[in-house]
């Protein structure tokens, strides 16, 4: 590597550590606020009696990897801060474990909440659907803005490192998707599960 790409890299690392510095803050910021959501949402469930045991569970699950991802991005900050990173591959399994824990706690959420609709409303099948619907419209509008952003942008090494981290989008995805049938299986009584859980 000559002197002035070895320049060029050490600004992109520079440049990517402190991207990542703040990524992981707003994460455990936002982690730290879905807790105290999901504690709240737990208390005035068991408050009435604990009428959905299954969104309880869900949402106990949910709040083990907020908690996980608090923990997980302290980690990537003291790393950062402690100034011996030599690769941005010291990272990536941290910022891959951070990211998807993150995504895992928030789709649990978002199931509780698709449950909890059906539910409340008298088992309304289209108030779910159309929950996860927007959901997805807002994730798809977010991906093309930041594609349109990115299309011009040379790929860097600290872009490829990114793409090294390991994604569990397709799961998570999945996980909706199940939800959702099941509770339309539900809806036409081919397999009645909301009733016994409540």
């Amino acid at each position: 590597m000559d002197d002035i790409s070895k320049e060029e890299y050490n600004k992109q690392f520079l440049r990517y550590i402190k991207g990542q510095r703040n990524q992981s803050k707003n994460y455990f910021a936002f982690s730290a606020e879905w807790i105290a959501i999901t504690l709240t949402i737990l208390t005035l469930l068991w408050s009435f009696g604990n009428r959905i045991p299954i969104v309880s569970y869900l949402l106990l699950i949910a709040f083990v990897f907020f908690v996980n991802n608090v923990a997980v991005n302290s980690k990537i900050i003291h790393e950062i801060d402690d100034g011996d990173l030599e690769s941005l591959d010291d990272l990536v399994p941290w910022v891959s474990l951070a990211e998807n824990t993150y995504s895992l706690g928030s789709t649990l959420v978002l199931t509780s909440f698709m449950i909890i609709f059906y539910s409340a409303l008298g088992e309304d099948i289209i108030a779910p659907s159309i929950f996860l619907l927007i959901t997805w419209v807002m994730l798809f509008v977010y991906k093309c803005i930041r594609r349109k952003v990115n299309q011009n942008k040379p790929i860097s090494d600290t872009s490829k490192a990114k793409k090294r981290s390991t994604s569990i989008k397709p799961l998570l995805y999945m996980i909706e998707i199940v939800f959702l049938g099941l509770l339309w299986l539900d809806f036409f009584s081919i397999i009645n599960w909301i009733g016994p859980l409540i």
